[in-house]
């Protein structure tokens, strides 16, 4: 496997306790140029946050946002199958990951993808963190283990 590299997202810290997803989608419009104009997160809350949080709910908002923005998703139960996923679509576009933290969902934009088997023993993962709108590194293992994930890509 290859080491994959995409265009590094800008930094967008979320706005609101849960609208992580509207700053990944913020962040990954600054980057490429299939969305246009580019998002706000303000307005992606406007239009399809729920209260007062600026949380969706992703069995019914997913759809809506994907329909909206010509984006593919696809829902891992187990996580199995990420890896592949990864490798076939991140070549061609940047990944919205949510995975499960506390049973609730929390949304990271994936920009890079580093085969280490070699010096550390698997495959790396880098992705800008809405909490903190930091760029972050974690294996392929720790993603799945915080299944289920709920990922898009642009077509």
């Amino acid at each position: 496997m290859a080491t994959i590299f995409r265009n590094i997202p800008p930094s967008v810290v979320q706005t609101l306790e849960d609208s992580c997803w509207a700053a990944v989608l913020e962040s990954w419009s600054h980057v490429d140029p299939r969305f246009n104009p580019q998002l706000h997160q303000s307005n992606l809350i406007s239009r399809f946050g729920e209260g007062d949080t600026g949380g969706i709910t992703p069995v019914s908002k997913i759809p809506a946002i994907a329909m909206a923005y010509d984006l593919s998703y696809l829902d891992y139960q187990s996580g199995d199958g990420f890896l592949g996923y990864l490798t076939r679509y991140l070549p061609t576009s940047h990944i919205f990951c949510s995975i499960t933290v506390r049973q609730f969902m929390h949304s990271v934009l994936i920009h890079s993808l580093f085969d280490n088997r070699d010096m550390l023993g698997g495959v790396s993962v880098r992705y800008m963190d809405p909490n903190d709108g930091l760029h972050h590194g974690q294996s392929v293992e720790w993603f799945q283990q915080r299944a289920p994930l709920l990922v898009m890509r642009k077509r």
